[in-house]
């Protein structure tokens, strides 16, 4: 066969065995299975038990001491073989907005009756309804504060800047104020000496205020080699309805009258009637305090769980602008929300999801079955056309035989030789084997009337 027919056939096979290898392959897919796939939400507080309160107040306090910038998670569901999904489910959350409203800290010395009797020297700034952080030289550097909203008192508004009782009026729970000195070098000084007079002190001066509000949210969860993913899907900020209901309170069917208050998120309601009041009381106990810079001395004094995670997160570093501190303040705040929500979704029902085992399977990729076929066809015709110019060149095949080469020899002198090497394996002459085999020559001679070529034994050495 022809050295370009030999390179043509083996190229021809290495690109169709490559090409057989992409059309067959193996790969894992997690398939439905058998265990535990649960996750837990609350759908409406029918029967809430709100005893159980000191328990949110610990996961809100585990939440608000996540390291600065960083996220609370939110709890991981009940996933036994480590792979599981569930559909979009929706509960009753607690969320959280942000805004700053250092506009509304004025000048004390300008005239106006508000704010605390200190002393005629002493330096602070305050909002409008009171709330202030002063600088004597107490080292305070923050001050935080908070409206109780979830009484539903319309007067309690009046003391809020950033939100309307118009938009978050039936959900709000708290607007939590926080006054503090920015993190500069210069007001961090100032604070520890106290500060001179009104005007540097307001130059330093910032405020924020957060709104705490029931809401409701829908989660898209999975569980992937043991590791949960929760994220929020939609979240309904407002109220869609309200309507009374009534409520029997006691074994002794004691009834009161209530205000539900629904959301109507993807088609589905989430509703409560008492929850509110319950987190607003506590937000209202605890969402409050100085933070002093003397966190090893008598600052602790005056600190609270809540004002040391605030000025902790303020300050955790220096020299910053105050976008940066306030965007830190509103993630501590966002996580507190996420904790209240886990605590709220743990009251609730359980969601059940699809537990899944991770299976093996051949991937077969039909397109390129068509150049396997066509492998396949071109082997079949190669192999045809071996027969076909063997039986056209009528060459002899020699059977048997270590002499047989791609060229035939005559049988008289296949005979010849086949005699020599048999007279020494008789005799037992290694030698003279040897000499038979390196020394046996044969010319290539072309028949005068067939044209083929053959091999001529000629000049034996024995």
């Amino acid at each position: 066969m022809p050295v370009e027919v030999h390179g043509v056939v083996y190229c021809l096979y290495s690109a169709q065995k490559e090409v057989t290898q992409a059309a067959l392959s193996q790969d894992t897919r997690y398939t439905p299975g058998t265990g535990n796939a649960t996750a837990v939400h609350l759908t409406n507080d029918r029967d809430f038990q709100s005893d159980t309160i000191n328990e949110a107040m610990a996961v809100m306090m585990n939440a608000m001491y996540t390291s600065a910038n960083s996220t609370y998670n939110f709890d991981a569901p009940l996933c036994s073989s480590g792979n599981c999904d569930w559909s979009t489910f929706g509960s009753l959350a607690v969320c959280s907005q942000t805004n700053d409203i250092t506009d509304q800290l004025p000048n004390k010395w300008q005239p106006w009756n508000w704010g605390p009797e200190l002393c005629q020297n002493c330096t602070y700034s305050g909002l409008p309804n009171g709330f202030y952080l002063n600088y004597n030289p107490s080292g305070n550097q923050v001050n935080t504060s908070n409206v109780w909203l979830s009484t539903k008192e319309g007067s309690a508004w009046s003391q809020v800047y950033s939100f309307t009782n118009d938009t978050f009026g039936p959900n709000a729970l708290n607007a939590v104020q926080v006054i503090y000195l920015d993190s500069s070098t210069d007001s961090y000084y100032n604070a520890s000496i106290g500060l001179a007079n009104a005007t540097l002190l307001l130059s330093h001066s910032r405020a924020t205020e957060t709104l705490f509000y029931i809401c409701a949210q829908t989660y898209d969860v999975s569980t992937n080699n043991g590791t949960a993913m929760i994220t929020i899907n939609a979240t309904a900020h407002s109220i869609n309805d309200t309507q009374n209901v009534t409520i029997v309170e006691d074994a002794d069917r004691h009834y009161n009258i209530y205000t539900n208050h629904t959301f109507i998120l993807d088609g589905q309601n989430y509703s409560y009637y008492f929850i509110d009041r319950t987190l607003g009381e506590m937000l209202y106990n605890f969402a409050s305090g100085w933070y002093n810079n003397d966190v090893v001395g008598d600052g602790l004094d005056v600190m609270t769980p809540f004002s040391y995670a605030v000025g902790n997160t303020l300050y955790h570093t220096a020299n910053v602008g105050d976008g940066v501190m306030r965007q830190a303040l509103a993630n501590m705040v966002d996580n507190m929300a996420k904790g209240l929500t886990n605590w709220l979704r743990s009251k609730g029902t359980t969601v059940e999801g699809q537990a899944n085992t991770l299976k093996v399977f051949v991937v077969v990729r039909w397109d390129f079955l068509i150049f396997l076929g066509v492998q396949v066809i071109l082997s079949a015709a190669f192999l045809v056309w071996i027969v076909a110019d063997s039986r056209r060149r009528k060459t002899k095949i020699l059977k048997e035989s270590a002499l047989a080469t791609l060229l035939a020899i005559p049988g008289s002198d296949k005979e010849y030789l086949e005699g020599l090497l048999s007279a020494t394996e008789e005799g037992g002459l290694g030698a003279e084997r040897r000499d038979v085999e390196q020394n046996s020559r044969a010319r290539l001679i072309k028949d005068a009337i067939t044209g083929q070529w053959s091999l001529k034994v000629v000049d034996q050495k024995v």
